[in-house]
């Protein structure tokens, strides 16, 4: 895709006159510039005015996407915090200096025939922290009305602020004239607007979104949950729902800073619903990136135009299937074995293993007695694997399987020798998963992996590896170590029992097929 594109220096006058219009998309980050901001923002702008050189100033970029399907109005894609600002600011100078036209024309583009019709020029249509409704409301009403409400959001805390500060210069420093400097930051204060204009304004914006990630290595892009949160918003308002999807995302939100601790957000749900999306495509090759496939593939359901309810009803389920993982995690004593083979595949090196058991549990509605047969076989497959990326290319034909209801045909088949003398990476998982092997050995939480040679004082060989059979140690929540063995007395002869009943209980474990479970 080409980058094309426009930039040229304007002033805030040229900025802010004649029909263009600035939309704040729904994707886009609510307002949330402090009073420390925005006093660096006026003092710096302050400070060039009161300068002898006067010679202007400028104050940043602007990202924004044009298209012919929308006439004069511009969508902002970086730059939505400085733009809101400006008309704060703006708004307080046009109070203060009533005689200067300019002023209003930045803030409302009029008819031109009815004076009194007029629309915003900046608007917002995000709909976190109720943008839209407070920047129209400190907008409407004058400043002394709405620095008497008090209000604690930004948008009435940042033009009080202004006002504040305006007239304490005005007061204080005889050489600052309201009137000069509307005119200063009307005409020599600029921005750099930074256009990408296409046909449509899909493709606009793609590029200027690109070009936004190209230049900002100091902002924060885009992510791609904000661009989900947009195509999402989009098609509740063609349902009529603007309000319903609102609060449904806001607690989808909420459930998932819940969840956040065991390292689950929601661009982590958003990538096991593409799993699930995949799985019953039968895809099983290689990922793309999850904006492209949400935006880009026939089988997205933003593109199959799936109603939005759908799919929020979609990834709620997926938030509670990790909700029922984490409690399965910690309630032992409730769901001993699940527990024991949840807490094995959470301690795995990598995400592969743990998103395909969250795509099983919501295929299978949360099934305790399916999800121990399942988790058991991902177990076997996994830790005789060891640590491996490669491994994802089995969890993508096995998530075909999970979505198309024959999971039962698959089992932890062997391929190669597996040895048992280092574990690398997995040397944690292992340690627990030979504790849990023994006979009556309960499942707890939290436990604790020590290094064997922290609970001992024999010098046994390769004393100082841990990534070897049988150097690790697991200690229940009291700090009592699950095993029988007697650490403080460990000699040549126990230490080598013990390793080998480790190896034998891993073999017995790794290496046996579940009964009525038929090779591939």
């Amino acid at each position: 895709m080409a980058l094309t594109l426009t930039a040229e220096q304007k002033s805030i006058y040229n900025i802010f006159s004649g029909d263009i219009k600035y939309l704040i998309p729904p994707y886009q980050r609510a307002y949330s510039w402090s009073e420390e901001q925005c006093s660096e923002f006026f003092e710096d702008i302050k400070e060039s005015f009161l300068s002898d050189e006067n010679d202007g100033y400028f104050i940043g970029n602007i990202v924004i996407a044009k298209s012919s399907e929308i006439n004069n109005t511009v969508e902002v894609i970086d730059g939505q915090q400085r733009l809101i600002t400006l008309t704060l600011f703006i708004k307080v100078l046009s109070e203060l200096d009533p005689k200067n036209r300019a002023l209003n024309d930045a803030m409302w583009i009029t008819d031109r025939r009815d004076i009194d019709k007029k629309e915003q020029r900046v608007q917002t249509k995000v709909f976190e922290d109720k943008d839209s409704k407070f920047l129209k409301e400190v907008l409407a009403i004058s400043l002394e009305e709405v620095c008497s409400t008090k209000g604690h959001n930004n948008f009435n805390k940042n033009i009080c602020f202004f006002y504040k500060e305006l007239k304490k210069t005005i007061k204080e420093n005889e050489d600052f004239k309201i009137e000069d400097f509307s005119n200063y930051l009307l005409d020599k204060v600029s921005l750099l607007p930074i256009e990408s204009t296409d046909s449509s304004q899909d493709k606009a914006r793609e590029k200027a979104l690109k070009i936004f990630e190209t230049i900002n290595n100091r902002g924060k892009p885009l992510s791609d949950s904000d661009i989900f949160k947009a195509n999402l918003y989009s098609m509740a308002l063609n349902d009529g729902e603007h309000d319903t999807f609102i609060q449904r995302w806001e607690k989808l939100d909420y459930e998932c800073e819940s969840i956040a601790l065991k390292g689950f957000d929601i661009l982590r749900v958003f990538k096991i619903y593409s799993y699930m999306i995949r799985g019953k495509e039968k895809i099983d090759s290689s990922e793309i990136g999850l904006r492209s496939f949400f935006t880009k593939k026939e089988y997205s359901p933003f593109s199959k135009k799936k109603p939005y309810s759908e799919i929020m009803d979609d990834l709620f389920k997926i938030v509670k299937s990790i909700q029922f993982y984490e409690k399965i995690i910690v309630s032992t004593v409730e769901n001993n074995e699940l527990s024991k083979y949840f807490q094995l595949i959470d301690i795995y090196t990598n995400n592969y293993p743990k998103d395909l058991l969250i795509v099983f549990l919501v295929k299978n509605n949360n099934s305790i007695s399916l999800s121990l047969d399942f988790s058991k076989r991902l177990v076997k497959y996994c830790y005789y694997k060891g640590s491996t990326a490669k491994i994802k290319y089995t969890i993508y034909n096995w998530t075909v399987k999970v979505m198309n209801n024959e999971w039962s045909l698959f089992s932890p088949a062997k391929d190669g020798l597996r040895h048992y003398t280092y574990f690398g990476k997995l040397y944690k998982g292992f340690g627990l998963l030979s504790t849990y092997l023994q006979e009556d050995i309960e499942a707890v939480y939290p436990y604790h992996i020590k290094r064997l040679r922290d609970v001992t004082t024999y010098k046994y060989e390769d004393y100082s590896i841990y990534d070897k059979i049988g150097h690790t140690v697991v200690q229940d929540t009291s700090g009592l170590i699950m095993e029988d063995y007697d650490f403080n007395n460990l000699d040549d002869s126990t230490y080598n029992k013990r390793i080998k009943d480790i190896e034998t209980r891993l073999k017995n474990f790794l290496e046996n097929v579940n009964e009525n479970v038929n090779e591939n």
